[in-house]
């Protein structure tokens, strides 16, 4: 009796052992995927935004046989480079006239692109923040309207919201817009959150902080930047992790005073 038990215990414990075995095979399997570094190609195919070459690269890849909770034809796209760079990073970065249209047919297929952040803590939204160019502006009139569509079919968890992500200085991408006096991005990124002036980083700051110590935009900006927060608590006398208000340096609020009256 002791021997048909034993026995038992022994093939059970191997089966589970064999099971184990498998899941761990899929799961290294599945994150070599995703981890793939982008090759030649698909870098050159981006750089120089070839809608043409890009397809060729979606139907040769596209025949690869799946396997993985991440099918591989989409862990192709979804790779990255040396620096965390994913094809809409590169697209942002080149800033192309006519690669308004690429970025567009990028994200028609692979819309997920949009939570993917670089080395630096980068997601794409913050590096369309920081660059006023055709493809980040491009870039930002598709975001809504995509992340809406990404929203309708997420059934399970919290979805992310990018705009509220911080890079690795801490930033969410509506700081690194003022910072950059990038007007455009601002703007869009004003309207697209409607507390979006509330946003704190890692230093304590407003965005009417950021505003006040870089910016030089027209006056019109303040009303977006200096509205009250919630529970009615006036934005401009919220102070950062110095204990200093937007407004309370005479450097900043010289500053404000200057980019209001214009």
């Amino acid at each position: 009796v002791a021997y048909v038990v034993s026995n038992f215990e022994f093939k059970g414990q191997k089966k589970d052992l064999q099971e184990m075995m498998m899941r761990t095979k899929r799961v290294i399997k599945e994150q070599a995927l995703v981890e793939r570094k982008m090759d030649d190609a698909l870098y050159k195919a981006v750089v120089t935004m070839d809608s043409k070459e890009f397809h060729a690269l979606k139907r040769r890849d596209g025949d690869i046989e799946r396997g993985s909770i991440i099918g591989p034809d989409n862990a192709y796209f979804l790779a990255q480079t040396v620096d965390g760079s994913n094809i809409i990073h590169i697209a942002l970065r080149q800033g192309k006239s006519d690669g308004g249209r690429f970025v567009e047919e990028v994200l028609e297929s692979f819309p997920t692109h949009i939570f993917q952040a670089d080395s630096h803590g980068d997601t794409p939204i913050h590096l369309a923040a920081k660059l006023d160019n055709p493809v980040s502006r491009a870039f930002l009139q598709l975001f809504c309207g995509l992340y809406g569509k990404i929203r309708e079919q997420h059934t399970q968890g919290v979805l992310a919201e990018p705009w509220k992500a911080k890079n690795s200085k801490g930033n969410m991408p509506i700081h690194e817009a003022l910072r950059t006096n990038n007007a455009y991005a601002a703007l869009a990124l004003f309207t697209m959150h409607s507390d979006a002036a509330c946003f704190v980083n890692n230093l304590g700051e407003t965005p009417l902080h950021v505003y006040a110590r870089y910016s030089f935009f027209p006056g019109k900006f303040l009303q977006h930047i200096s509205r009250r927060g919630k529970g009615g608590a006036s934005v401009s006398r919220a102070a950062d992790r110095d204990g200093s208000s937007s407004l309370s340096s005479p450097i900043c609020s010289l500053q404000a005073l200057i980019c209001h009256t214009r």
